[in-house]
């Protein structure tokens, strides 16, 4: 939400976030199109973004009725937010820095383009962390159920040989 509201807030007068010879918000070119190789690392922005499909079992379990047309209600739903957050995001850091955006001493990242002295941007600095920390254990889910089966079934196997073990375990 810090992009939108630095988008919108227009009092830093034309000067530089970062200060002397610095991007400044609008002084980076903007382009409807331009098709590079480099788009495609986008795509792991993406990934991760839409990176659940290993969870939906479990998400699937978790759901009071368990049938696979409210699992698609539920993705319907979800995917277009995702999707329209992750573009309005990305459309108000390019519209507000331009190319300056991409250049390797950012690494895309909008945050590193505000002063440390910028509050909201420290804000979402800080913001950041619990974001992702918090997000891990829900992208680990679907490793931790797929390593604790094949554990299961090594100890199975070595406890009580290929014969102790069916189709069903």
């Amino acid at each position: 939400f810090v992009i939108f509201i630095k988008y919108f807030d227009h009092t830093h007068g034309g000067n530089s976030p970062q200060g002397d010879g610095e991007p400044q918000p609008g002084a980076g070119e903007v382009k409807l199109i331009d098709f590079k190789v480099s788009v495609f690392e986008a795509i792991t922005i993406f990934a991760v973004a839409y990176g659940f499909n290993y969870n939906v079992p479990p998400f699937y379990a978790e759901l009071d009725i368990k049938t696979p047309k409210r699992m698609m209600q539920c993705i319907a739903i979800s995917f277009p937010i995702i999707t329209i957050t992750y573009l309005a995001a990305g459309i108000a850091g390019y519209a507000m820095f331009g190319s300056d955006i991409a250049d390797p001493k950012y690494g895309g990242n909008i945050l590193k383009l505000y002063p440390k002295t910028d509050i909201l941007a420290g804000i979402a600095r800080i913001g950041l962390f619990p974001a992702l920390a918090l997000s891990f254990p829900v992208l680990a889910v679907g490793l931790r159920l797929v390593l604790h089966r094949l554990i299961t079934m090594l100890y199975l196997k070595v406890k009580y040989g290929s014969e102790g073990l069916t189709e069903t375990q």
